[in-house]
């Protein structure tokens, strides 16, 4: 059996780069470094983000609040926080667990 390719941190960081930009709609599903990437959302300002099922997270634009569901390994959150550190400011993103 063929082991599972994950998601580089780069590749990651680059995502949620994505993810934030004012163009790209919340709702959408697409191929990312060949990746599965799923966006769901019912509200304008909020977005559960799915990558390859094994990477869960959403993030509320208005509150910063940030929740990471399951992970592949624990430095995909750490990159996760990070990034969104980088993109809104440090301290600025909650964490909820």
């Amino acid at each position: 059996m063929a082991k599972k390719k994950t998601i580089s941190d780069l590749a990651l960081a680059r995502l949620i780069e994505r993810i934030t930009k004012d163009t790209q709609p919340l709702n959408d599903y697409f191929s990312y470094y060949g990746h599965k990437v799923t966006l769901q959302s019912g509200k304008r300002d909020f977005v559960w983000v799915y990558i390859d099922k094994d990477i869960s997270f959403s993030f509320d634009f208005w509150t910063k609040k940030l929740h990471i569901a399951y992970n592949a390994n624990p430095n995909q959150a750490k990159v996760i926080k990070k990034t969104f550190d980088i993109i809104y400011g440090k301290n600025r993103i909650k964490l909820i667990k």
